[in-house]
């Protein structure tokens, strides 16, 4: 775990605060981060062996601060946890909260060759939850490090948060939203929050009309591609004759398809417009068609 410093005094009774959680004398935690790209959508996570997470979003971050901010919130959520066990698939987020962050903060948050410290605001409030847990005379916190995207079934807490992590980065990191979110034992696919949908009558007919022009000129183009694309029906005996010939045919197939793909798609929208025009526009939108 984090090192000495921790003593196996007494818990102190602290039943009588308001809203404190009841003292619990052992429980294990699973966290973990996500994100695409460096920096990119972030989601990180924690769950606990009796079903309640925890999950938060970074419109742009690392996969590091996700793993840093992961145990961050499993640590300083659970002081009232007397024997806190962590399981973790992040050797940077152990090694950070086991070894690196007091010396760290020693050298006035300076590596060793003298670098700023990366992260340090997320490694600065790490430490304080891992001081706050020694204050309350609480044992430090036990770090296992388990292996990630082993085989289904094999670190199931693990998988877990990972689930919640990659989930809070697409519902909310991806449209940018920063959040937390948390739920209770049975939670195990949380529902993603439903987007708002726009209504027909905030396309105004100026709107309708650029999007029938865009979409226009789009399938003019496509319709380009399509009489300049080969591979058109069977393949003749010349496209037939050698591998070279043969491999100019299957890529100017896959060049229509694609181009008709695409053609049916703008159709399919230029129709879609059509209908919201003529049948979902307020009164008086139809002028500009």
């Amino acid at each position: 775990g984090g090192g000495g410093g921790g003593g196996d005094d007494q818990v102190p009774d602290r039943s009588h605060i308001a809203g404190m959680p009841e003292l619990i004398d052992t429980l294990t935690v699973a966290t973990d981060g996500a994100c695409s790209g460096t920096p990119g959508p972030t989601g990180w996570a924690y769950v606990t062996e009796v079903g309640a997470w925890k999950a938060g979003s970074l419109a742009s971050s690392t996969n590091q601060v996700g793993e840093l901010l992961a145990l961050y919130h499993a640590v300083a959520d659970h002081h009232h946890v007397r024997h806190l066990t962590i399981q973790s698939d992040s050797a940077y987020a152990i090694g950070t909260f086991a070894e690196w962050m007091d010396a760290h903060a020693r050298r006035g948050w300076r590596t060793a060759d003298g670098k700023p410290t990366s992260n340090q605001k997320v490694i600065a409030r790490l430490r304080q939850a891992r001081d706050d847990r020694r204050d309350a005379g609480q044992p430090d916190v036990v770090l296992v490090k388990v292996k990630g995207h082993a085989p289904k079934g094999t670190h199931p807490l693990n998988e877990a948060a990972d689930e919640r992590a990659v989930w809070v980065k697409k519902t909310y990191a991806f449209d940018g939203v920063k959040t937390i979110v948390s739920g209770g034992p049975g939670d195990v696919a949380p529902p993603r929050p439903a987007k708002a949908k726009t209504t027909p009558a905030a396309f105004t007919p100026r709107t309708m009309q650029v999007l029938r022009a865009a979409l226009g000129d789009y399938l003019a183009a496509t319709n380009r591609d399509l009489a300049a694309a080969p591979g058109q029906g069977e393949p003749t005996e010349h496209d037939l004759c050698c591998d070279y010939h043969r491999g100019l045919f299957d890529a100017g197939a896959r060049t229509r398809r694609r181009a008709e793909r695409r053609r049916a798609d703008i159709l399919a929208a230029l129709d879609e417009i059509g209908a919201l025009s003529d049948a979902d526009q307020p009164a008086g939108a139809h002028g500009a068609r």
